[in-house]
């Protein structure tokens, strides 16, 4: 496929001709001009070079100790720090030695109001709120950052957006960029850049580097780093090779990553002469890493309340069987069992509509209903089971055994205050006894991500009469394919087996047992991605204080103009897929009916899995002690014949039995829950039976129907492809000696964002079916089906500097350098394909930033102490929350009561089903049913362009036709591929930096900051009209009453089901519109110092520190009853995490082992002191303190306690050996 990422012809002729213009004038013109200006910059020293340093390029040889000097993040163009308006800060190779900071996680802890994710992070990163998901973190931590408490910020290699993890190797300086900056991009995150700089090649010497690290948990890290002389002063080439085998504190998790990296630099001498300066410099890395990385969040229990009392949710020890009956209604059913037969007891089995899911779990089990409706022991629904069976009509419907519930559902159906607020959220464990979440990854063996990359960099570099006017022309590349799959997917839940007997009525051995397990397989991941970018930079500047005299000269001084063209794109494939299914002969023989010819079904490949983690526990006094290990190691690596045990409803009463006709039933003489018929009578069908299918895996090496069995177990595909065109123009005037600096930057980006997602085999919505079609003729980037928009902006960023000093010239009377500084950015953020509530594209996310700094330093620079003033501002962004369950609430309700409410107007037999359940049929009839189709055509006509984009019926936007089929086809409701929910957020404070070198051996950094960041404009104003609206018509009309959930459901929409989900969460997100974002620490103080010792005894020693301060952070308000009743936020009722505190330390020593060889020897040594601990990021009501409360008045403070913990590691430790020669 042809690639779009091209210049145009003029802009290809236009870099080709800057690129041949430089050579001919170094070559012919420029040696016979006049002699230099006695008065042009000395050259430049570089590590070892005597060479002059490309304006292109930083210069790091004047850092002093965490001082640095020089930038490219403000202007493009190399400039002093001081000199910059915008917040930057620069961490220097010292500083990234003595903390042994080798990626973000490990250095961003330590940079000014930024966080970051991981075992040794400072925030929980993007884990998800309500499920506490945190999957998608796995692949790339790199990325798991947030800047001034608004969303993360870009990562960038050499100033190139990239998605490769950089990595300490073969980086010696990274760049904090903290807010938009239209100079750099234009299109990017507004929260700012994380840029990391590779080393180059040098021209000047021979020389080599080797580390060794070793840590407490037996990682080892191994670096090989060698620069040659190819042609002295003339050309080099540089080779670096890193494998870094690392260990984490949780076994088994590890991450092996390997590279290798090679740079080359040409400055031929012939061209670098009278002041002309030409080079060239190159560099390549490819990678690799193969990973299984902690889980950060302790597992989600739905354990522990096995040993509760009731009173609290629990159910005091009990099982229960629920097939005890004979009666297949009654029972709650799997409909097939499939066993491998493999290590650790898995067992898989099915969960509904007679297709094959490999599980043994409460699949379909959302909520905790018998089936005649009626609680069990009173236990307020804690047991959660399916009431699925034969159905009149001769079909299986959905059957699970039971569960103990998660506490969010439990507080629902018990009804325990606020619970309809929302103010219950779920549990994780915090008892390492119970699982040793510190030392054990839940998954085992059964989890892994990966990063395959290349990437390379060119860049050529011409300057004329000594670095007046130059040219640079960048060329990158970056080629990456990630992803991951795990076993257990995104819930991290460990469950107690409480079912006395299997769902054929044999005695279940694994009674009693904690078990994990995942229904949804097909959230294994894989994304390719390919960037391109070209570049063409030019520069000229004119110094009139070097070239005049008077007053003109010290006025106008040195003015700069810099001009940027740039093409950037990237294309990106990323697919979801199962880990196993069925193959397509085993799938029409369970199901012919539902096969889709060539491919999978949805049902018949949505594959799960079950493992136990102990024995049966159900001697014990409670949960402590259990000890249980973690998920044993069973994912086959190919499939192959196994035997599916499943109840076959092959009708063989024979024709003198019909479905309908009575039945008594010898379990229920009494006809309590009758009237019965012959559909319920188990030994009118065939029942149990074993069939041998055959099984494909996602590591299949053969092909399955034509594909590889990776393809045809896709679940889903999308294609993205963005490029952008841009140009810069900056402007930088330094007036008056100097002593007034104006930056001004104007940016034009003209964007095409194209996003397309595959349909199934069939051409149907995949969300239908679940499997992809991914033929090339179909899907590729040039489909007309995707998702086209054009994004043109212009973006202006401007800054002004006042040296304080300056302005008295030869006649300072101060002691010490007064600067201050103001600063303006903007940018945008190109996200593909987002559309609102109504399917039109939204505007792309922007943001701004106004800053004021002070900057005051000692004469001598050896002190520097820079105060910012800062407002930042994100619009339009994606939401940070987790509101997927919006969106599928919206979609099941509408779902759920379009369909039922036609199959009661049309007829149809669900009547009987809903009053034999205790439903009241008049009332249906004409209250029910006339308020839903009211609250549909009000929907219709408020909202047409809602109604055309989300509701569907047979393929088309229909509510669809009355039904006198109970069970027929159904009306779905979905949001329009490319929905987002969005959200605006500010940020404002103070950033305070001191950078110090009192002495040559001792250096010092201290930063910190005060930060209040809110969210506003959740989740979006044209899905809160929407949702606003049909809440009113849910809650306070008799549309609410609508069945929906199941047929027969008597309660309502309203009171179960999907609405439940979202209602209490819905009302909490308008209450806290304007408010905190989550865990956003007010106060954040962070300092690190070392001293190395340079005579006496102690001559090679360093000792060195760090420390770090984060404020309590709010996680939840406590909510309120309000004086009308209705309920509320708190906001003087906040719940806090605590504030943290930690110390890192580290001993050094350096000495010479020869004349050739240098050694050095570190110990760091991590949260000195501290423990492993447990740090929340959610609350919910304490329920056991509200216990005999029964009135609630707007005084009443609520008790709220926390729910939901990261895991924050202990001390910990490694030591280092380096090597230079």
């Amino acid at each position: 496929m042809k690639s779009t990422l091209t210049y145009p012809s003029r802009r290809a002729r236009l870099c080709h001709a800057g690129l041949f213009f430089g050579v001919f004038l170094s070559c012919t013109i420029l040696p016979a001009q006049v002699k230099p200006d006695s008065t042009a910059p000395v050259p430049e020293k570089l590590d070892d070079e005597t060479i002059v340093l490309s304006p292109f390029v930083v210069d790091d040889t004047k850092d002093k100790g965490y001082q640095a000097t020089s930038t490219l993040a403000g202007t493009r163009i190399r400039t002093d720090l001081r000199d910059v308006g915008s917040s930057i800060s620069v961490v220097t190779g010292e500083m990234l030695k003595d903390l042994a900071a080798t990626n973000n996680e490990s250095l961003l802890t330590y940079a000014i109001n930024t966080e970051v994710g991981g075992p040794r992070g400072n925030f929980s990163g993007g884990v998800k709120t309500g499920t506490y998901q945190e999957q998608n973190l796995f692949v790339n931590p790199n990325a798991n950052t947030r800047v001034r408490g608004l969303t993360n910020a870009d990562n960038t290699r050499n100033y190139f957006i990239s998605d490769v993890p950089w990595d300490g190797y073969t980086v010696s300086r990274v760049d904090l960029l903290r807010g938009p900056n239209a100079i750099l991009f234009g299109l990017g995150s507004p929260a700012g850049v994380v840029n990391a700089t590779t080393n180059d090649a040098i021209l000047t010497s021979n020389k080599g580097r080797a580390e060794a690290t070793f840590d407490k948990y037996g990682s080892q890290r191994y670096v090989l780093d060698y620069n040659q002389q190819l042609l002295p002063d003339e050309l080099a080439l540089r080779f670096t090779l890193l494998e870094n085998r690392q260990q984490f504190q949780q076994d088994p998790a590890f991450s092996n990553d390997k590279r290798g990296y090679s740079a080359l630099k040409y400055a031929t001498k012939f061209l670098n002469k009278n002041g002309n300066h030409l080079t060239l410099t190159a560099n390549i890395e490819k990678g690799e890493i193969s990973s299984n990385r902690p889980r950060t969040v302790t597992p989600s229990d739905q354990t522990t309340a096995f040993w509760d009392p009731i009173s609290q949710g629990g159910v005091e020890k009990k099982t229960f069987n629920f097939v005890s009956q004979g009666l297949i209604n009654d029972q709650t059913v799997y409909n097939h069992s499939l066993t491998f037969g493999i290590p650790g007891d898995i067992l898989q089995e099915v969960n509904s509509n007679n297709q094959p899911s490999w599980d043994k779990s409460t699949l379909d089990a959302y909520r905790a209903y018998r089936a005649d409706g009626s609680v069990i022991n009173d236990l307020h629904d804690q047991i959660s089971n399916s009431h699925g069976g034969i159905f009149p009509a001769g079909n299986i419907g959905p059957g699970n055994r039971a569960v103990l519930n998660n506490f969010t559902t439990f507080a629902g159906s018990a009804g325990l205050p606020f619970a309809a607020f929302g103010s219950y959220a779920n549990k994780t464990l915090t008892d390492p006894s119970v699982f040793d979440f510190y030392h054990k990854l839940l998954d085992g063996d059964n989890k892994r991500e990966w990063n395959n990359w290349t990437v390379y960099n060119i860049d050529l570099s011409n300057t004329f009469l000594n670095d007046q006017i130059g040219y640079d022309l960048g060329y990158f590349r970056q080629h990456l394919r990630s992803g991951g799959w795990s076993a257990l997917g995104w819930d991290n839940t460990i469950y107690l087996d409480i079912n006395e007997n299997n769902l054929d009525g044999t005695p279940n051995r694994n009674v009693g047992r904690a078990y994990v397990q995942n229904r949804n397989l097909d959230n294994n991941s894989e994304t390719i991605s390919d960037r391109e970018a070209k570049r063409l930079q030019v520069f000229g500047e004119y110094d009139f204080a070097k070239k005049h005299d008077g007053v003109v000269a010290r006025v106008l001084g040195l003015q700069r103009f810099t001009g940027v063209v740039s093409e950037e794109g990237v294309k990106t494939d990323g697919r979801s897929f199962y880990n196993a299914g069925l193959d397509p002969a085993s799938l029409a023989l369970i199901s012919p009916s539902a096969r889709i010819t060539g491919a999978p079904v949805n049902n018949g490949i949505d594959t799960g899995y079950r493992a136990y983690l102990s024995g049966d526990l159900r001697n014990q006094s409670s949960a402590s002690g259990s000890n249980l290990g973690s998920m044993p190691s069973f994912l086959p690596n190919s499939g192959g014949a196994v035997n599916l045990y499943h109840f076959d409803n092959t009708w063989i009463a024979g024709s003198g039995v019909g479905f309908g006709d009575p039945w008594a039933n010898p379990q229920d003489p009494t006809n309590i829950r009758g009237p019965y018929t012959q559909a319920n009578n188990p030994a009118n069908y065939r029942g149990w039976v074993t069939t041998p299918v055959n099984v494909v895996t996602a590591w299949d090496s053969q092909s399955v129907n034509g594909q590889s069995a990776r393809d045809y177990l896709t679940s889903t595909g999308s294609l993205n492809e963005f490029n952008v065109n841009s140009q810069v123009a900056v402007y930088q005037g330094y007036f008056w000696d100097r002593a007034i600096i104006g930056t001004y930057g104007y940016r034009r980006d003209r964007a095409r964002n194209y996003a397309f997602q595959t349909s199934d085999r069939n051409g149907n919505s995949v969300a239908s079916t679940g499997e992809a079609d991914l033929n090339p003729s179909t899907y590729n980037y040039s489909n007309s089906k995707g998702n086209l928009q054009y994004l043109e902006t212009t973006t202006k960023n401007w800054s002004v500097v006042a040296h304080v000093n300056r302005l008295f010239g030869h006649h300072d009377p101060l002691p010490f350098n007064l600067s201050f500084s103001y600063n303006d950015g903007e940018n945008f953020q190109p996200l593909a394909g987002r559309l609102d509530a109504f399917n039109q594209p939204l505007a792309a996310p922007s943001g701004k930033t106004k800053e004021e700094s002070v900057l005051i330093s000692t004469k001598d620079d050896r002190y520097s102490l820079r105060l910012t003033k800062y407002k930042t501002q994100v619009l339009n962004g994606n939401t940070t929350a987790d509101l997927s369950p919006f969106y599928y609430g919206v979609e099941g309700t509408l779902a759920d009561g379009a369909t039922y409410a036609r199959q009661y107007r049309g007829g149809a037999a669900a009547y009987a089903d809903y009053t034999a359940s205790g439903g009241d049929a008049n009332l249906l009839q004409n209250s029910i049913l006339p308020a839903w189709f009211q609250f549909e055509k009000d929907l219709q006509a408020k909202f047409p362009a809602f109604v055309k984009a989300w509701i569907n019926k047979d393929g088309k936007s229909s509510w669809g036709t009355d039904s006198n089929n109970f069970g027929g086809t159904y009306t779905s409701a979905a949001a329009p591929a490319g929905f987002s929910l969005t959200e605006d957020s500010v940020s404002k404070g103070y950033e305070l930096e001191l950078t110090a070198n009192p002495t040559k051996n001792w250096r010092i950094a201290i930063n910190g900051s005060k930060t209040e960041a809110t969210r506003s404009n959740v989740p979006g104003e044209a899905f809160k009209s929407v949702l606003s609206f049909i809440t009113d018509k849910i809650e306070n009309t008799d549309a609410g009453l609508i069945p929906g959930w199941w047929a027969q459901n008597t309660f309502g929409i309203r009171n179960v089901g999907y609405w439940t989900s979202i209602y209490g969460p819905w009302l909490q997100v308008n209450a806290l519109n304007g408010q905190s974002a989550g865990e956003v620490r007010q106060w954040h103080g962070n300092l690190v110092t070392n001293y190395d010792f340079s005579t006496g005894s102690l001559k090679g020693v360093g000792v060195g520190a760090g420390y770090r301060y984060e404020s309590k952070a709010i996680i939840a308000y406590a909510p309120m009853v309000n004086a009308d009743g209705s309920y509320g936020i708190n906001l003087d009722a906040p719940f806090y995490a605590k504030a943290n505190n930690n110390i890192d330390l580290w001993l050094s020593y350096e000495r010479r082992l020869s004349k050739a060889i240098n050694w050095r020897v570190q110990l760091n040594v991590f949260n000195v002191g501290g423990k492993n601990e447990l740090i929340p990021f959610s609350a919910s009501v304490d329920y056991a303190k509200l216990q005999g409360v029964t009135t609630f008045t707007p005084t009443t403070v609520i008790p709220m306690k926390a729910s939901a913990f990261t895991i924050h590691q202990g001390m910990s430790w490694q030591i280092s050996n380096t090597f230079e020669f």
